[in-house]
């Protein structure tokens, strides 16, 4: 589920041996939106019977039944999880609760692998400002001032590639006082 946008993303799409692009389709859209709108497992045993479910990839086989739960964190739902089969009536109610109990835990790892990137990057800010906090405490100079601010700036922000401090001097132009990455 991609709160930012109302939409779901389909990030991970195989049939046999076969993977697709990812995707995104509006919200209530597919068996994805049915499950993650409604928070509730599906199963499909017989998709020529369902209505209006269509599941196709691209092979040219079509599915006939379809086994999908819920990812919960907490009381909110952040995704799904599918399987599909070319047979008719292909998964029990074991399966069912094996699929449920798998989206349980897939959840909790996609939560704590973004936690961990979360803690990762304020890790990151945090030695940046101690870095810098460093820099001003040992120097009274200016520039080694101002280059210190900047280089730990760009560590708190890896994806800079470049970055500069303009000050304004007595005539009230801009001046360049440190670079760094050019």
């Amino acid at each position: 589920r991609n709160e930012s946008v109302g939409e779901n993303d389909i990030l991970y799409i195989t049939e046999g041996n076969e993977r697709y692009e990812p995707r995104r389709l509006k919200s209530g859209v597919g068996i994805s939106g049915k499950v993650i709108d409604s928070g509730k497992t599906l199963m499909i045993k017989d998709v020529s019977q369902a209505g209006g479910v269509n599941v196709h990839f691209g092979s040219g086989n079509k599915v006939q039944s379809v086994l999908a739960a819920p990812l919960r964190l907490r009381d909110k739902v952040i995704g799904m999880i599918a399987a599909e089969s070319y047979l008719v009536n292909a998964y029990t109610d074991e399966e069912r609760i094996l699929l449920e109990m798998l989206a349980s835990h897939a959840a909790t790892a996609l939560e704590s692998a973004r936690l961990y990137r979360e803690t990762q990057r304020r890790l990151l800010e945090l030695e940046s400002l101690v870095k810098a906090s460093r820099v001003l405490s040992q120097t009274m100079e200016l520039e080694q001032l101002l280059q210190g601010i900047l280089d730990s700036a760009r560590e708190a922000i890896p994806e800079a590639e470049k970055g500069s401090i303009l000050l304004l001097n007595a005539k009230e132009q801009l001046q360049i006082r440190a670079t760094s990455g050019y």
